[in-house]
């Protein structure tokens, strides 16, 4: 586990979802959700394409 967070530190982030995991559990109010959502850098996820096909996949936005 270690090997893999060295090698993507970015799966440390916080997700979307852990931020609203932690305003359920009253870690943060609603304005700083709010702050860190509008905040977030969004993206869409895709279905690859190789070749001009479409590949039996998909790769998840943020």
């Amino acid at each position: 586990m270690l090997r893999t967070v060295l090698a993507n530190p970015a799966l440390l982030d916080p997700t979307p979802t852990e931020v609203i995991d932690r305003r359920t559990a009253g870690q943060i109010s609603d304005d700083e959700i709010m702050q860190v959502l509008l905040d977030w850098d969004f993206t869409f996820g895709r279905v690859p394409v190789k070749g001009g096909v479409s590949a039996n996949a998909y790769e998840p936005g943020s």
